[in-house]
């Protein structure tokens, strides 16, 4: 059911440079990786690598501190240093150096899929929590606290596809492109939020990437 409401603020959109435009990797990889230890607004992380290591991807490098999250290998190398750097939310924070050696060696201890259909609630939260996740926002605060805090409180699941940014597309692209992996993702999180309502938000001009889920659920 669509619905809509009225206020807010709505700028001129320009997105036509993109939004046609499919989601594809970098065309060289990048030859150093700058990854920071603060990844949200709840705390930083220690460092469990030193300078000379060699790291794998998806290898933890960084262990939380307070409400932060850990911190992953993004490519495989060698951590050339840990040091500050210039971050997102300005500044100089500390971070890992990493170079990259280009192999994308994948860390031989990843944990094995878990199967979201049957998972227990503490073991999907401990899941999330060591992967990393936090939320998109501002904040950016760690999403199995989020989760934790919202269990037994909420009754629908709210996921946030409106870009209210006027040049960018990303949520748009994946709508159209990752249809598959967004929807099961959804239903893992309302399973462990304990919810049987799931509500999509998304603007006028995602129409075709909504309908196209439309009819992912309808199979």
């Amino acid at each position: 059911m669509w619905r809509s409401y009225l206020g807010g603020v709505h700028p001129v959109s320009y997105k036509e440079s993109t939004r046609r435009k499919p989601i594809v990797p970098l065309e060289t990889e990048p030859d150093q990786v700058i990854i920071p230890l603060t990844m949200c607004s709840g705390g930083g992380a220690v460092p469990v690598v030193r300078p000379g290591d060699l790291v794998t991807v998806g290898q933890v490098i960084a262990e939380p501190e307070d409400n932060g999250v850990y911190v992953h290998a993004s490519v495989s190398g060698r951590v050339r240093a840990i040091e500050p750097r210039p971050h997102p939310w300005g500044g100089s924070w500390d971070a890992i150096v990493i170079d990259n050696d280009g192999k994308d060696t994948p860390c031989p201890e990843l944990p094995e899929p878990m199967d979201w259909s049957r998972m227990d609630r503490d073991e999907a939260l401990d899941r999330i929590c060591r992967a990393g996740i936090t939320s998109m926002g501002g904040g950016a605060s760690p999403t199995h606290l989020r989760l934790r805090q919202a269990v037994g409180r909420v009754d629908t699941l709210i996921v946030n596809a409106a870009e209210c940014e006027p040049y960018i597309t990303a949520d748009l692209r994946l709508l159209q492109e990752r249809g598959e992996p967004i929807l099961k993702g959804t239903r893992a999180l309302a399973k462990v939020l304990g919810v049987d309502r799931v509500v999509l938000a998304a603007e006028s001009d995602m129409l075709t990437a909504v309908e196209a889920l439309e009819r992912r659920i309808s199979r």
